[in-house]
């Protein structure tokens, strides 16, 4: 029995190669098996195999006399003219095709690689539907990306948890990382250095780096700095791809690479006056405290209109307040002046009490931070007026909050 059979399905062994995690008890997990019993059953009936068999046993004999003999270079061309259906109870089946095709790709090993790369130099591609494995109050799920698809969890970290290949491309570098090999090692090395896509890079890299770890961060950085200095303008408009630079910052994140702080200066916000969160996270995970002044300059610019950036730039800062002289009086100045929204006032006095309502993440505080923020409180009451009762409120019950960490330390 091949090292593809075992407890889970074609598809999440498939996802699993691209960086997904998932968890044995998702809650989506059994609709998948289903929906892979399913297909099988029809490959079977035309196979005369009885229905009955186990999916691992109707894997055994499918493969090989459905699937296994086809060349490469015909599943390319089927996975290139493929139809997805824009329903969502046809979608999930089509895409579960999509990722049976590209199993059967990588079983074929060293074999497949030559007409693998011939298709990835082509530069040729399909874009499918973008489906993200997301966490709700429900349980885990299945999201289909809109037209207004922003690839971030909180802080604007991409994700990578695509429940299936978004793009052909993106499926094939999953395929290469299973077959492992130095040659396959080889075509992925050449998409990291030469694709235009700084999402391709991004997967590449991160697939390069679990089959050989530590050669490859060079290379990495090289290949961010050409995109960014040159970036591939057809590829803006494409959903997932006019991402790319939050992947590649991300990237350079993981590398631990600070070089390109001084190079953002006019990258942090789009044409479409919207930040550029993964540049910003970048900026984050870089500067620490001393990015407040970066998060102040592009609150108040005039191109940034969309009041929910403007929470986005608050939240960064308020983490450093108690320990940013910069944070604590650009924040006091949003909770002071009543020109702003209230909704933001609010916001950014709640978010004092440690847990950030803007990154959705909670900030640990020490003692002189959470006392330093109470009396940054005591501070700013005076200047707040009565009638102002809910903010005055608020302020009171976040002061309480840092009273009751103390104590409980």
């Amino acid at each position: 029995m091949s090292n593809w059979k075992g407890n889970s399905c074609i598809l999440l062994g498939l996802v699993g190669v691209m960086g997904y995690h998932v968890h044995e008890r998702s809650a989506w997990r059994a609709e998948i098996e289903a929906l892979n019993q399913e297909v099988l059953k029809v490959e079977l009936s035309e196979k005369g195999i009885e229905a009955g068999e186990s999916l691992m046993e109707a894997e055994s004999q499918i493969l090989p006399v459905a699937r296994f003999d086809m060349a490469v270079e015909h599943i390319l061309e089927q996975l290139l003219e493929s139809v997805v259906p824009e329903s969502p109870e046809f979608r999930i089946k089509a895409m579960q095709e999509v990722c049976y095709k590209l199993v059967v790709i990588a079983k074929k090993q060293d074999a497949a690689l030559p007409d693998l790369k011939n298709f990835i130099n082509s530069r040729k591609d399909r874009n499918y539907p973008i489906l993200i494995a997301s966490e709700g109050k429900f349980g885990t799920g299945i999201q289909s990306a809109s037209s207004e698809f922003r690839p971030w969890v909180p802080l604007n970290r991409p994700t990578f948890e695509f429940a299936f290949p978004p793009t052909l491309r993106i499926g094939l570098i999953g395929c290469l990382e299973r077959i492992g090999s130095k040659r396959s090692i080889e075509v992925l090395e050449s998409i990291l250095k030469k694709s235009s896509s700084g999402v391709e890079v991004s997967l590449a890299f991160r697939a390069l780096e679990r089959l050989m770890p530590g050669k490859w961060n060079e290379p990495a950085k090289a290949a961010a700095q050409e995109i960014l200095q040159n970036p591939a303008h057809e590829l803006e408009q494409d959903l997932l791809h006019k991402h790319g630079k939050d992947y590649l910052f991300a990237m350079l994140m993981d590398i631990g690479d600070s070089a390109y702080i001084d190079n953002i200066e006019n990258l942090m916000v789009s044409e479409d006056g919207r930040l550029e969160r993964g540049i910003l996270n970048y900026v984050r995970s870089v500067l620490g405290a001393d990015g407040v002044p970066i998060y102040e300059e592009l609150f108040r610019n005039e191109d940034i209109r969309d009041l929910r950036e403007r929470f986005f730039l608050v939240g960064l800062a308020s983490d450093y307040v108690g320990q940013s002289r910069d944070a604590d009086r650009f924040v006091e100045s949003v909770i002071t002046d009543a020109d702003y929204p209230s909704m933001l006032r609010m916001r950014a006095a709640q978010s004092l009490n440690g847990f950030n309502l803007f990154v959705n993440e909670r900030v640990e505080l020490s003692e002189p931070i959470a006392k330093r923020r109470i009396e940054l409180i005591e501070e700013m009451l005076p200047s707040i007026p009565a009638e102002e009762s809910d903010l005055r409120m608020l302020l009171g019950a976040t002061q309480q909050v840092l009273f009751q960490q103390q104590i409980s330390e």
